[in-house]
């Protein structure tokens, strides 16, 4: 089977049923069901994915290898910036201003934005596969993406 009609391995549905005991909190125990999508070369992909916990039908979008590589381009380009721009903002508000004094309050803000973006921006650029749909950022009733090699529930 050629490697663009073959199912990328690793897209999951993941339902949380219960929250068992972990180490300081409870951890969520999702059942773990497969994302039917494949990837198409120059098209975005369309799938719909039934929970099988709930029964609920959701809508998946598999983006194209070469728009998945612009996106990791894109955060990748972010998260430099971001990351020049902490490091600026750090220099000038520890440098000493003209009158012998720390740099204002703006220079504070910009150390609590740029290292806020810069983390967001390298996690998406770490985890970018180019599907898209519910639950992708924070979850979506219940429902949640996980990407990667999990056994529970597979068959």
């Amino acid at each position: 089977m050629p490697s663009s009609t073959r199912p990328d391995p690793g897209y999951h549905l993941a339902h949380t049923v219960s929250s068992g005991p972990g180490p300081t909190v409870a951890l969520p125990q999702p059942e773990i069901w497969p994302i039917p999508i494949t990837r198409e070369p120059g098209r975005t992909a369309r799938a719909e994915a039934t929970c099988g916990t709930c029964g609920m039908t959701l809508e998946y979008r598999l983006f194209s290898t070469s728009r998945t590589r612009a996106l990791r381009a894109m955060w990748a380009v972010l998260l430099i910036v971001t990351a020049l721009c902490c490091a600026v903002t750090a220099y000038l508000a520890l440098a000493p201003g003209p009158d012998g004094r720390p740099s204002g309050a703006l220079l504070f803000l910009g150390l609590l934005a740029a290292p806020g973006i810069a983390f967001l921006s390298g996690r998406q650029f770490f985890r970018e596969t180019g599907l898209r749909g519910p639950g992708r950022w924070i979850g979506h009733k219940g429902h949640a993406l996980h990407t990667g090699t999990i056994a529970k529930n597979d068959t």
